[in-house]
């Protein structure tokens, strides 16, 4: 976050980023210069979007519309960074289609999961999956006697594998 209007994160510079003091030297309406704040988060950001794209000198303009060795660019859609580029594509019957293609390349925020809820079973295998406990020895302390059902064991070993993080 800074602060900018569009107009003036469009026409940053990179040479006017000042990396220590966390800031960007911007121009603004009525061409007015002024300093911007960035935070940790941007900085992080701007690092891996530089870093993606090696080939972006170390000065002129952040970010470009066109890149001169290849058609795309990198795009923030909520929280997650998109780089895109366009390829022909030649299919069977010799016709040639422009496609757009698009990869994930970062996130700005830790990941929000959105999948099952947990409830005492999941809370309670999860534990046991932490502990170290073997998949049987789990399946038998949330069932308590009785006999859980393969499909109940899948849905029982997604939920916990969804819910713990990734490593």
């Amino acid at each position: 976050m800074t602060g900018c209007r569009i107009s003036e994160i469009v026409g940053a510079r990179i040479e006017n980023i000042h990396w220590e003091l966390r800031t960007i030297k911007v121009l603004g309406k009525g061409d007015k210069e002024r300093l911007a704040p960035l935070s940790r988060k941007t900085i992080d950001s701007l690092r891996a979007y530089l870093g993606a794209f090696p080939h972006i000198a170390k000065s002129g303009p952040l970010f470009r519309a066109q890149l001169p060795e290849e058609q795309g660019g990198i795009q923030l859609q909520g929280q997650t960074w998109i780089a895109f580029y366009r390829e022909n594509r030649t299919f069977p019957n010799d016709t040639v289609k422009r496609i757009l293609r698009g990869k994930t390349v970062g996130m700005i925020g830790p990941r929000k999961r959105t999948g099952p809820k947990p409830n005492a079973t999941i809370t309670i295998a999860a534990d046991l999956q932490r502990r170290g406990r073997s998949w049987p020895v789990i399946f038998r302390a949330v069932s308590h006697g009785v006999e859980m059902s393969p499909a109940q064991r899948h849905a029982l070993q997604a939920a916990v594998y969804y819910l713990l993080p990734a490593r």
